[in-house]
């Protein structure tokens, strides 16, 4: 019946040589053997990557393939890759699978690190028999689709802090001061793990060079970066440091090789700060002085420790004590210089404005 195969050609010749009257054809019978057929079933399971990834970001990719037919299927190679826009494979994986029966389905996967990858890639799959008969058709056993890898190129950023603050260049620290290093990458995906992608230096006073603060030591820790994507590097020394300037030195770089910048070029960040391990209080002074409506304290304390009590006095020129500050109304201090958050507004203990 030429409507149920419509691909089916027949053609006879028939001869007599001998009698001249040809056999005609009463009955012509074709048997055959069915051929199986799958295809991918993404009505069943289907997954696909975004569109456009970062660096370090899994690709992943899931897809049902199913046996159509109402014959059972032998062995075949589930063929899966990432390719270059030339066709160039990146990376090839291939799978068996033994059988399929008459309806039945498995679950092709693919999960793959962009780490290293740039740009623009497609992935593709294919199912293919590995016997004879194979199947009625191929076509519905591929599948191919692109996407693209935005390379990680951000230069990671390096934050310094000493005893939780950020300080400048000549600053007086504690004498056993609590050094944090930071590197924050914008990168989610490719966490910075390794110590070995800082390089922090000490130069103590006096010396020509510099020594290396590595995790190695006793006095230095390494912390990997975690869901706030920092990684620390901490040093601490073991004893109080002896009096002079120090100068600290730091670079770093991100899990790609992006080095830390401190401007728009890779010079390293570097603070010079001078430990005094005597306790004393210098430097005091108002400011603003003069001032019409408030003015703050301004004062340097060393040491190793804040002191426990502190009071500011004002005074008359005569010596009459008219207003007392104490220390918990001061704010937070630290050793180093001081700008207090309470401000003065020019009133006795009473509140009275006071003359000039």
């Amino acid at each position: 019946d030429a409507d149920l195969f419509p691909r089916l050609r027949l053609a006879a010749y028939l001869e007599d040589t001998v009698r001249n009257s040809p056999p005609q054809l009463d009955n012509w019978v074709v048997t055959y053997q069915g051929v199986p057929e799958g295809s991918w079933r993404p009505d069943l399971r289907f997954s696909f990557s975004e569109d456009t990834l970062q660096e370090g970001q899994d690709f992943n990719f899931a897809m049902a393939f199913g046996n159509i037919s109402d014959l059972p299927m032998d062995s075949m190679e589930v063929r899966m890759g990432l390719f270059t826009p030339q066709g160039r494979p990146v990376l090839e994986r291939s799978r068996g699978v033994d059988s399929l029966l008459v309806s039945d389905t498995f679950q092709v996967r693919f999960n793959q690190s962009t780490v290293g990858l740039n740009g623009a890639y497609s992935f593709r799959a294919v199912v293919r028999p590995l016997t004879e008969p194979g199947e009625q058709y191929l076509f519905n056993n591929q599948f191919s689709r692109g996407f693209f890898v935005e390379g990680d190129n951000e230069n990671p950023l390096l934050d310094v802090y000493v005893n939780g603050r950020k300080i400048f260049n000549n600053e007086i620290v504690p004498p056993r001061p609590v050094v944090d290093i930071y590197l924050d990458d914008e990168n989610p995906y490719l966490k910075i793990d390794r110590s070995d992608v800082f390089e922090v230096e000490l130069q103590r006073p006096g010396a020509s060079s510099f020594e290396l603060l590595t995790p190695e030591r006793p006095d230095v820790s390494f912390t990997p970066a975690d869901t706030d994507r920092k990684a620390l590097l901490q040093w601490q020394p073991e004893d109080n440091l002896p009096n002079g300037m120090y100068r600290l030195r730091a670079r770093g770089r991100d899990a790609s090789g992006n080095v830390a910048q401190k401007t728009d070029d890779e010079a390293p960040y570097e603070v010079a700060f001078e430990v005094i391990n005597e306790s004393t209080i210098t430097n005091f002074y108002p400011y603003p002085n003069p001032f019409s409506d408030q003015t703050r304290f301004v004062f340097t304390l060393t040491g190793a420790q804040t002191p426990d009590f502190i009071k500011i006095q004002i005074i008359t020129v005569s010596g009459r004590v008219v207003r007392e500050i104490q220390g918990h109304e001061l704010g937070p201090l630290h050793i180093g210089t001081n700008i207090t958050e309470f401000a003065w507004d020019g009133t006795d203990q009473f509140g009275n404005e006071l003359a000039n």
